[in-house]
């Protein structure tokens, strides 16, 4: 455009002046061609300019392209992920409906469980107790089916109290309890008045059941009284006695004892024929605690725990020495050494 007008400006004013010189034309010449270069140069970079704001509008159309796919996957992928968010949450309202449901479930079966082991304890309970009123001595055991001397545990006092005793189970029916057991010295029965009324000693081997025990045994029950010696050959001689029972502490575990039975020790306990030795009716007496019916204090001399009265025929807890004398005068015991094992065994009847 600007160079027609440049033209059209040269040949009006050529017209008009009518006469150039060579040289001005020349100078113009010049002129216009720097005119022209210029606004090539001009067109040049506005071409440049132009495509390169085509290239940038393409750029942008190819970047606004890139947001819209970027913008159209996002969109996809929030509907996509609010889809798996609602199925989840279904999921987990079906689970919460079952996890409750469940818990509802566990704890009716727990009440349940809970009602049957209450009940079981009780049975037990019932049973435990029954088991201990009946296994209140040997005689309870032998009825329970036990047919096997031994030790065993037993529960005289009728609570959670239970002791072990020897129960024989073979002489005279079975359900005999052993009160007292010695064999050959093997325990010390010189023990004060605490001793004897705890019991002390091993009822496998030699020991006293405690005058405690002896008393919850045979209080208010029909008991039979064992005693046998055996010899140092082996022979066993036996005595007994229908009744027997002892009272409790405050009454000094006074001996009763009648109806002699029969037996091959002779009777050395009820009617011995010397006022001095008969037993029945006489305390028990220790060396710590003197309730004979002597001026001496026999359980002293005889150095050991026994129903004294001033003093004995027949003496089964003295020591194993010289210094226990006449463990069973009717038999022609006289000495320690005519004794091999003593035992003393009650039967309920």
């Amino acid at each position: 455009m600007k160079f027609v007008i440049v033209t059209i400006l040269f040949v009006t004013i050529s017209n008009t002046t009518g006469v150039y010189d060579q040289n001005s034309t020349v100078k113009e010449i010049d002129v216009l061609r720097q005119i022209i270069n210029q606004e090539t140069l001009i067109r040049l970079a506005l071409v440049k300019d132009v495509r390169s704001l085509v290239d940038e509008v393409s750029s942008m159309n190819r970047t606004m392209t890139s947001t819209e796919t970027m913008t159209s996957t996002l969109q996809h992928t929030v509907e996509t992920m609010k889809r798996q968010l609602n199925i989840l949450t279904q999921e987990n309202k079906k689970i919460a409906r079952n996890y409750q449901k469940s818990i509802l479930e566990f704890d009716q079966k727990l009440t349940s469980l809970s009602e049957n082991v209450t009940s079981i304890h009780q049975y037990l309970k019932n049973m435990y107790w029954q088991d201990l009123r009946r296994d209140v001595d040997c005689e309870g055991l032998y009825n329970s089916g036990h047919r096997q001397s031994g030790v065993f545990r037993i529960n005289p006092y009728g609570n959670e109290s239970q002791i072990n005793v020897y129960c024989d189970m073979k002489m005279n029916g079975g359900g005999w309890t052993a009160i007292q057991k010695r064999k050959r010295g093997a325990v010390e029965f010189n023990r004060t008045w605490s001793e004897y009324k705890e019991g002390f000693g091993d009822p496998q081997d030699s020991y006293w059941i405690g005058n405690d025990v002896i008393h919850h045994l045979t209080k208010g029950r029909n008991s039979t009284l064992y005693v046998s010696i055996t010899l140092p050959n082996d022979t066993v001689l036996y005595e007994m006695y229908g009744q027997f029972s002892i009272s409790d502490e405050e009454d000094k575990y006074r001996l009763f004892l009648g109806e002699w039975v029969d037996g091959t020790l002779g009777d050395g306990m009820l009617h011995t024929g010397k006022e001095y030795a008969d037993l029945s009716g006489m305390y028990f007496s220790t060396p710590d605690r003197d309730n004979d019916n002597g001026n001496i204090d026999c359980a002293v001399k005889e150095q050991g725990g026994w129903w004294f009265n001033n003093c004995h025929q027949a003496y089964l807890n003295g020591p194993w020495s010289e210094s226990w004398t006449n463990p069973w005068v009717p038999a022609g015991l006289y000495h320690y050494t005519d004794v091999k094992e003593t035992l003393m065994m009650i039967h309920p009847h």
